[in-house]
C-alpha cells in the first residue's frame, strides 16, 4: 500500500520539499520498520554467536557470566529495538551502545578460540560431542563467532542510527507543525 501512495503522491505535482514533508508526516502512522529489521538480525547473529561461543568452550566460573551478558543483550536489544520502532531517540541509542558491547565481545569467545591457550583462557571443547551443527576446527568456530559479532554490532548500530535521524526528523516536523 505504502508504494502505491507514494507513487500517488509523486505524480501530484508536488514539489520536492512538499513530498519530503508529506513522507515525514506519514511516518506518524507508520513504524519505523528499517530500525526493527536491523535490530531483529543483530538479535538473531548474536544469538548464534552466543550458542557458538557457550557450546565451544569449557564451562568454568566465566560461563554464567556469558549466559547473563547473553540474557541481557536479548531483553535490552528487543526492548530498544521496540522503543526504535516506535521512533524513540532514547532507544535508538542505546542501540547503538548495545552494538557498541557486540563489538567488545569480539574480545571474549571468538578470541579465546582463535588465540587462547589452556593456561590463559582454559579449555577449548575441540570435538563438540552433543552439538552436531558445530565443526570440530575451533578456529573455524572463532571465525564464524567473529562474523556474526561483527554483524550483530553493526546491525545494532545501523538500527539506532536510522531510528535516531528518522525520529529526528519526526520530531522537528511535529515542533514546526506545531502538534
Amino acid at each position: 500500500m505504502s508504494k502505491m501512495e507514494n507513487k500517488a503522491v509523486l505524480n501530484n505535482g508536488l514539489t520536492e520539499e512538499q513530498v519530503a514533508e508529506v513522507k515525514v508526516e506519514l511516518m506518524r502512522y507508520r513504524k519505523n520498520s528499517l530500525s526493527y529489521t536491523f535490530g531483529l538480525c543483530a538479535l538473531i547473529t548474536s544469538v548464534v554467536a552466543s550458542f557458538i561461543g557457550l557450546n565451544s568452550l569449557a564451562y568454568n566460573f566465566t560461563t554464567l557470566v556469558k549466559i547473563l551478558l547473553n540474557i541481557a543483550i536479548l531483553l535490552f536489544g528487543f526492548l530498544f529495538t521496540e522503543q526504535a520502532k516506535a521512533y524513540n531517540k532514547k532507544g535508538s541509542l542505546l542501540l547503538v551502545i548495545l552494538g557498541a558491547i557486540c563489538y567488545l565481545r569480539i574480545l571474549w569467545a571468538p578470541r579465546i578460540l582463535l588465540f587462547g591457550t589452556e593456561d590463559q583462557w582454559g579449555r577449548v571443547i575441540r570435538e563438540p560431542m552433543n552439538v552436531n551443527w558445530l565443526p570440530s576446527s575451533a578456529a573455524f568456530r572463532g571465525y564464524v563467532s567473529l562474523g556474526l559479532l561483527i554483524a550483530a554490532g553493526t546491525c545494532f548500530v545501523l538500527a539506532g542510527v536510522i531510528g535516531y535521524i528518522k525520529s529526528s526528523k519526526l520530531e522537528k516536523h511535529m515542533e514546526n507543525k506545531g502538534d
